[in-house]
């Protein structure tokens, strides 16, 4: 299970290719699997062979936006079932989006940081999730 892939949601062109140079530079072996936006990653998620490890998802995108997206996760039972960690990583650090973040019970709400940090926190990401035992 710990070997799956991990979804990232991300719309910004550039900020998805730092997040998977940084799971590089993190030595995560898992498989990132990229997706533009929250249909996207549902068409993805709901593929009966896809069961990702965690899901890390930006906040502010055009049309459905991050917390929608879990929201929409949480209300279909086949997803939910899954029981995949979701955790949030956005520019924004203000205090209504961590607030939303949390109301709908992410696991993690982390800002964007340079391109060394961003490594350094998908390090402690992977590496919690990885101890964390999760329903099988």
């Amino acid at each position: 299970m710990k070997d799956q892939p991990i979804l990232i949601v991300e719309d910004n062109p550039g900020d998805r290719h730092l997040i998977k140079l940084a799971f590089k530079n993190a030595k995560v072996e898992n498989e990132i699997v990229m997706a533009e936006n929250a249909d996207q990653a549902l068409q993805i998620l709901r593929r009966k062979d896809f069961n990702p490890f965690i899901i890390i998802s930006d906040v502010k995108m055009p049309g459905m936006n991050g917390f929608e997206l879990k929201r929409t996760i949480d209300k279909d039972q086949t997803l939910k079932s899954k029981a995949v960690p979701f955790i949030f990583m956005s520019t924004s650090v203000l205090e209504k989006d961590v607030q939303e973040a949390f109301d709908t019970h992410s696991q993690g709400y982390f800002p964007k940081k340079d391109f060394e940090d961003q490594t350094k926190v998908i390090e402690l990401i992977t590496r919690y999730w990885k101890e964390s035992e999760q329903p099988k």
